[in-house]
């Protein structure tokens, strides 16, 4: 009876032993699950700050770059008009229009100061 008690008592701890490591082995998982989860949230919210930057500062460039355009329209406006007939200047102004049009929507073109690059 003793030995068959002692036998049980080992067992018992035997199984405390390894509900402990378990129970170890389960924490250190969790832990690692959510670390890995917080990453990849962070990883998310990073590339989408990412890409509408992206967006962003490639608007902008490409709106640069069509502001010496814009600079050429008004000097080709100031020629046009004294050498041109009234059509072809007419034309040139539309299309003068519609670019300042775009660029005034993006927020660009000139301002009080009659700066063509200052928002």
């Amino acid at each position: 009876m003793l030995r068959l008690l002692k036998t049980l008592l080992t067992q018992i701890i035997q199984l405390v032993m390894k509900r402990k490591i378990v129970r170890i082995f389960w924490q250190k998982e969790r832990d690692r699950y959510l670390r890995l989860f917080a990453e990849f949230e962070n990883y998310k919210k990073r590339t989408s700050r990412e890409r509408i930057e992206l967006f962003k500062t490639a608007g902008q460039d490409i709106l640069s770059a069509l502001l010496p355009v814009v600079d050429d329209f008004d000097r080709a406006l100031a020629d046009l008009a004294t050498s041109a007939d009234e059509q072809t200047r007419k034309g040139v102004e539309l299309i003068y229009n519609k670019l300042i049009g775009i660029l005034k929507n993006k927020r660009f073109g000139k301002n009080r100061s009659g700066c063509k690059r200052c928002v």
